[in-house]
């Protein structure tokens, strides 16, 4: 309440950034800059307000010239391992680890040896830089671009999808000859079209249905096994047997694999009682226990000889993600987080985009921390010029990235082709940060006659724009008031780093940030005519990047995912409720897992879907899908692999209804749609009392030359004016007459189907194969992971769950009966 009072006394408008953070300084909790003020104030004596952070380890300097790496401490030469060829690459990502949460930054109450050990091993990179949340961070990962101008904007709502004009890293480096796995988290997005191995990976182990447990595994989109102990453990032991083929095969190609923990990720992911440390300490027995599962892996490498062959980095996605405790504590917050880095997960602030970096391996510099301004997109560039693939070889139309190669700090000079950074080339960049604050799950841009998101257009306008996010901050709810209700804008989501300063957006400020330097408060603020100038060059500049976003030829930011129909490895697909690109204002409400409304009858919303869809294949822009603006990485042999699927589908939504009404659904051009001479079925959706799926009926679908809409419409309801979903979560499509799974948990999917007779009509479904026990295992097994019934077991991993989303827990709307 103190913090609210204390904003709404400001005037939050152009001309009020300057004093936005001395009025949240003086709050007593609840903001990002009082919550670190306190926890500076809490500090020991003599160590309050001051903005150097506690090394624990004093850095050597990393010098680089034209020539070989020069590393010295101390006086002495650091070690470098030798550089080999085409080295093996393990990319290890862990959830919700910020900079704080590794021991050797946090000795007091952080206990990960293993980690430590690792990154003493190597090169430690500490002015490094991440996306304030997961899903971009992985996008960014993915492609080594931008996260907004791939797509991802938030962690969920259709907005967490990469488009699929991208290229991807794991796709290049499977061109160049590299076996390519991904094991863990995948957050960009489990849903046909785009999964890991449809975009580059050629094996994909999946933990289950939600974070919350390791109770089911897919691979390849096939429900394979039912999971025993902690998530990380499952994925980690799949990571280790793959570890193991690769050494005991010495003729085999090099590989990458992407390791991607759910560890530390506190909201989905429960300790046994035995972890559970007292006194509030569980997120630093989280980090004990992660470490036990990369000192597995780690060990692995050492054990079969493969770490003399393999490059592995190993980094956080994002800043820390504080519990209550903990942000609203002083002292708490103090031990979490004794760099006093300003922020924490979520924001653009030092504690939410600062993160950290360490690569060990053959060539890699021993013993050495390195103060180049790097950010994610520049991993993906880097692992192609140590892989070689940037050749002529490697495929055309290589991806326009927004990262840079930093290869030559990992490996002598000598040994790096294409790489070779001129001097000063990452002194002089420029690195833009955007937080989630200013657009929601129901910012739906208009679309134009082409069916694709307007551009420009008054949502996506700089200074006037923008959707305050219902889900993430009481500060932008306020800043909307104090707007008397008009849009946020950008400029206050934008943070920009240039050399030592940063203009960050949220309170209009710029800060000195020197060497290791990370504490956003008055002792770093840049004052006078300087930070006169600063504001004025800095935010010109984030006023051009945001103009790239919007109107630039390779940018797919704002646009939501294209659903497919008919691939040849996937029976089905849900369609996500929030994916929609076009939907009924205020009559219709787009929440981050679902929607809820319809209340008058025309109510609809519409999504973008195709009935021609790529195979395993090499990645590209999907058949029949017009080339993007500026669309890359087409190329003859993925035409070669797009199939076409015609057929009779099946069609069903997941609600939570208020009272029964009609509703129609359609698919073709929107045209045809308006005019009503598009392919439709209507049926009626019961009043229920949980979520349920409810058959809508089949149509018949022919391959369609590009991208077209799929409406859902209210035609009827029996209680007018009221809205008819309480919870809509997903359309679900399958194509009928297709033969079940088989292998794994695949019988328990085929049992599934045979007793589900609201969801598998139609499906020819080997009976003999039916294992009764293992059915009720299964289905008992879906409902505790929160999944509803009535979907056809024959999706398999496109099962839908409104708990298998992130950015819910303030959202009383998104967490439905089931």
């Amino acid at each position: 309440m103190l913090v609210a009072m204390a904003l709404l006394a400001l005037v939050v408008g152009s001309g009020a950034a300057g004093t936005l953070q001395d009025a949240l300084s003086t709050a007593a909790s609840g903001s990002p800059v009082a919550s670190a003020a306190a926890a500076a104030a809490a500090a020991p004596p003599g160590d309050a307000g001051d903005c150097q952070p506690g090394e624990v380890d004093q850095p050597m300097q990393l010098l680089h010239g034209e020539g070989a790496v020069e590393l010295t401490t101390h006086g002495r030469r650091a070690r470098s391992a030798v550089a080999g060829e085409r080295p093996n690459i393990l990319l290890i990502v862990t959830d919700d680890q910020g900079y704080d949460d590794i021991g050797m930054h946090n000795p007091a109450w952080v206990n990960t040896p293993h980690l430590d050990a690792f990154m003493r091993a190597g090169t430690r990179f500490d002015n490094f830089y991440t996306a304030p949340q997961c899903a971009q961070t992985r996008a960014e990962l993915l492609t080594g671009r931008n996260h907004a101008r791939t797509g991802v904007l938030l962690v969920h709502a259709g907005y967490d999808f990469v488009s699929r004009d991208e290229v991807t890293g794991a796709e290049l480096l499977r061109r160049a000859g590299y076996k390519t796995a991904h094991f863990g988290k995948f957050h960009n997005h489990n849903i046909d079209g785009y999964m890991p191995w449809q975009i580059g990976y050629d094996d994909a182990w999946i933990p289950g249905l939600t974070s919350a447990n390791a109770s089911i595994l897919t691979h390849n989109g096939q429900f394979d096994e039912q999971g025993r102990g902690m998530p990380d453990d499952a994925i980690a032991d799949k990571l280790v047997s793959y570890i193991a083929t690769a050494a005991a095969n010495t003729t085999a190609q090099p590989f990458f694999a992407t390791f991607a923990t759910h560890g530390m990720h506190l909201s989905n992911f429960p300790l046994t009682r035995a972890l559970r440390p007292p006194r509030r300490r569980q997120v630093f027995a989280m980090a004990n226990y992660l470490d036990s599962v990369l000192g597995k892996v780690l060990r692995t490498l050492d054990d079969t000889g493969l770490a003399k062959r393999t490059l592995v980095l190993v980094l956080g996605d994002n800043g820390s993600s504080l519990t209550d405790s903990q942000r609203n504590n002083a002292r708490e917050r103090a031990a979490r987080m004794p760099s006093k880095m300003v922020g924490e997960k979520d924001w653009v602030w030092e504690g939410g985009v600062r993160g950290w970096l360490a690569a060990r391996g053959p060539g890699v510099p021993v013993g050495a921390v390195d103060s180049t301004l790097l950010y994610t997109p520049d991993i993906v560039p880097t692992l192609l010029d140590l892989a070689r693939a940037r050749s002529p070889a490697s495929g055309p139309n290589l991806p326009a990235f927004d990262g840079k190669s930093f290869a030559a700090h990992l490996r002598p000079a000598s040994a790096v082709q294409h790489a070779a950074p001129p001097a000063g080339r990452f002194d002089a960049r420029t690195l833009f940060f955007l937080s989630p604050h200013c657009w929601d799950a129901d910012a739906v841009p208009q679309l134009g006659p082409d069916r694709r998101v307007l551009r420009p257009q008054p949502l996506l306008d700089f200074d006037t724009g923008g959707v305050v996010n219902a889900h993430e901050s009481e500060y932008m709810m306020l800043v909307k008031q104090q707007r008397g209700g008009a849009p946020p804008g950008f400029a206050r989501c934008i943070a920009v780093r240039h050399k030592d300063f940063k203009l960050q957006g949220h309170d209009g400020k710029v800060y000195r940030l020197p060497g290791a330097s990370r504490v956003e408060l008055g002792c770093n603020e840049v004052t006078g005519p300087l930070r006169a100038r600063l504001t004025a060059e800095l935010g010109a500049a984030a006023r051009a990047w945001w103009a790239g976003l919007v109107e630039g030829a390779d940018s797919h930011a704002f646009a939501k995912p294209v659903f497919n129909l008919g691939s040849d490895d996937v029976l089905g697909t849900s369609i996500l409720a929030p994916g929609a690109h076009e939907r009924t204002p205020q009559s219709i409400v787009l929440l981050p897992n679902g929607a809820r409304g319809f209340v008058d009858p025309g109510d609809r919303m519409c999504w973008a879907v195709t009935v021609r869809a790529r195979a395993r294949g090499p990645c590209g822009p999907a058949a029949g899908r017009p080339p993007a603006r500026g669309a890359r990485g087409t190329t003859a042999a993925a035409a070669a692999t797009q199939v076409s699927k015609a057929g009779t589908y099946s069609f069903s939504a997941l609600h939570l209804s208020a009272a029964a009404a009609r509703f129609r659904l359609s698919l073709g051009t929107f045209a045809a749609i308006v005019d009503g001479s598009a392919q439709a079925v209507e049926a009626k959706l019961p009043h229920t009392t949980v979520v349920n799926g409810t058959e809508l009926g089949q149509l018949e679908l022919q391959p369609t030359a590009g991208p077209v809409d799929l409406c859902l419409e209210l035609v009827t309801t029996t209680s007018p004016g009221r809205p008819m979903l309480k919870f809509f979560g997903a359309l679900q499509a399958y194509r009928m007459k297709v033969e079940a799974p088989s292998g794994g948990l695949a019988h328990s999917v085929a049992a599934g189907a045979a007793v589900d007779s609201a969801a598998a009509d139609g499906a020819a479904v080997d009976s003999a194969a039916v294992d009764t026990a293992s059915a009720a295992a299964w289905v008992a097994l879906r409902r505790a992971n929160g999944v509803p019934d009535g979907q056809p077991e024959l999706l398999g991993a496109n099962m839908y769950s409104p708990y298998d989303a992130e950015g819910i827990d303030a959202c009383d709307a998104c967490k439905p009966p089931v």
